[in-house]
C-alpha cells in the first residue's frame, strides 16, 4: 500500500470521511499549489490538515524490493503455510527455538522468522495459513540459500488484516514449490522456480567458502578477529562452500549460485577437502568449464548486480539423448 492510499484509510477510518471526498480534497490542494507538489505531496498536507502525524503513516515495501541488512522494513503479506516450531540446543546448554512462517505478496515470496521468545509468542498469535498480515519495523538477513528472511525482534509489531486483496495460498505455493519447475525456454528475466540445462561457462569470484555457525548454519559475522553468531554468540565457525558460476544455454547464458551441499555436488568434491587446494579457482576451472549440467532452482534478483540469477536447489546428472529430444521437440513447436 502506497501513502497516498494509507492516508485515505487512516482518514475513512478515523473521521468516517468517504473515499471520493477525500480525493476531491486532494485534487483541490494540488490545484491550490499550482502543479508545485505532487499528489502525495498534497495528500500529506491533508492529513495535516486533519491532525495526523505524519510519522504514524506507514508505507509498504514490496518482497521483491527487500535486500539483506535493512531495518524498519514494513510488508503486508498473506500467509500461505507454517512449518513446526523447532527446538534446538545453544552451546551454553540452554535450548532456543526457531518458527518460520511461508508468506508472498503480489511481487514475490518469502520467509517470516521468529526465533527463541518471539516463535514461542506465535502460538499466541494464532496466525494461520491464508491470513494477511501487516507487518511493521523489522529487519531483513540473507539465509543460507542466498535468499532474504524477514526477521521478527522486539522493535516489530504485526497487525492483522481484513482485506484479502492478495495472491491465493494455490499461487503462492506454486511458487514456492520445488516439485513444479518450469524448463526455461527463453532468457531468465523473471523470477520463478526454473530448470535449466547448459554447460558451466565461467566461475566468478575468488572466495569460495563462507563462516556458519556449527550449531545452527547460520552465517555468522565477524568483529576483533572473532565469530559471532546472532544466536549462539561468540563460536568457533566451520567454512561452508558457495560457487557463483554462468551457464551457457540454448537461450543464452545466465548466472547461478548454489551454496553447501548442492555446491558439493555440483563440484563433486567436499568442502574439507577443497579447503586444501591453494589455487582453488584455477582448480574449479579446470574441473566444472565446459561440464554439463542440469540444474533447478529459484530465480532472484541481484540487488548489487541488477541482474537475476538462479539459486540452485537441485543438481541430478543429464541425459544427453533425452535433452536432444527435448531440444528438437521445442523447436518444432
Amino acid at each position: 500500500m502506497g501513502k497516498i492510499e494509507e492516508i485515505i484509510k487512516i482518514l475513512k477510518e478515523r473521521f468516517n470521511l468517504s473515499e471520493e471526498k477525500i480525493r476531491y480534497e486532494i485534487k483541490e490542494k494540488l490545484y491550490e499549489f499550482g502543479g508545485l507538489i505532487s499528489e502525495e505531496g498534497a495528500a500529506i498536507l491533508v492529513a495535516r490538515e486533519y491532525g495526523i502525524d505524519i510519522r504514524e503513516i506507514k508505507t509498504f515495501s514490496f518482497l521483491s524490493e527487500l535486500v539483506s541488512g535493512m531495518r524498519n522494513v514494513n510488508v503486508r503479506v498473506k500467509v500461505f503455510k507454517s512449518l513446526p516450531l523447532k527446538e534446538f540446543e545453544r552451546k551454553d546448554g540452554t535450548k532456543g527455538y526457531v518458527k518460520i512462517f511461508l508468506v508472498g505478496d503480489s511481487s514475490d515470496i518469502a520467509r517470516l522468522v521468529f526465533w527463541n521468545e518471539f516463535a514461542e509468542e506465535t502460538e499466541n498469535m494464532k496466525i494461520k495459513d491464508g491470513d494477511i498480515l501487516k507487518i511493521y519495523n523489522a529487519r531483513t538477513k540473507e539465509n543460507v540459500f542466498g535468499e532474504i528472511d524477514i526477521i521478527v525482534d522486539k522493535n516489530t509489531y504485526i497487525e492483522f488484516d481484513n482485506k484479502d486483496d492478495l495472491p491465493s495460498i494455490d499461487v503462492l505455493l506454486e511458487k514456492y514449490s520445488k516439485d513444479k519447475y518450469q524448463r526455461l525456454e527463453s532468457s531468465l528475466d523473471s523470477i520463478g522456480h526454473y530448470e535449466v540445462v547448459g554447460i558451466i561457462s565461467a566461475i566468478y569470484g575468488n572466495n569460495f567458502f563462507f563462516k556458519t555457525c556449527p550449531i545452527c548454519g547460520n552465517k555468522v559475522g565477524k568483529k576483533e578477529e572473532k565469530y559471532f553468531c546472532d544466536l549462539h554468540g561468540e563460536i568457533e565457525p566451520k567454512n561452508s562452500l558457495f560457487l557463483r558460476f554462468e551457464v551457457n544455454t540454448f537461450n543464452g547464458n545466465l548466472r547461478a549460485v548454489a551454496f553447501r551441499e548442492v555446491a558439493e555436488k555440483i563440484v563433486e568434491i567436499k568442502t574439507e577437502e577443497l579447503e586444501k587446494f591453494e589455487n582453488l579457482k584455477e582448480f574449479l576451472e579446470n574441473l566444472l568449464l565446459g561440464k554439463i549440467v542440469l540444474i533447478r532452482g529459484r530465480a532472484r534478483k541481484n540487488k548489487f548486480l541488477n541482474v537475476i540469477e538462479l539459486v540452485v536447489n537441485e543438481v541430478e546428472d543429464v541425459n544427453i539423448e533425452k535433452e536432444i529430444e527435448k531440444l528438437i521437440q521445442s523447436i518444432e513447436n
